[in-house]
């Protein structure tokens, strides 16, 4: 994009596709709080930074094949 539009189209894609993520990682984390929400009857906006503690140990803590194994189940 860069190369054939210019470096200012370049930046306005790349800070676009910067925050279409951020807007995409928010939604999915409330939906996780959402989730926990139902099973537990306590209202999600105290939920998300569970939520996000949840996730956290998920992805850096959890190594890969048990992560696999864990949602391969519950899929």
């Amino acid at each position: 994009m860069r190369e054939r539009l210019g470096p200012r189209f370049g930046l306005a894609n790349l800070v676009a596709s910067f925050l279409i993520n951020l807007l995409t990682l928010t939604a999915e984390l409330a939906g996780v709080a959402i989730a926990i929400s139902l099973l537990v009857g306590v209202s999600y906006l105290f939920l998300i930074p569970v939520a996000v503690f949840l996730v956290w140990v998920v992805i850096w803590r959890m190594p890969f094949p048990k992560m696999e194994q864990l949602f391969g189940l519950l899929g």
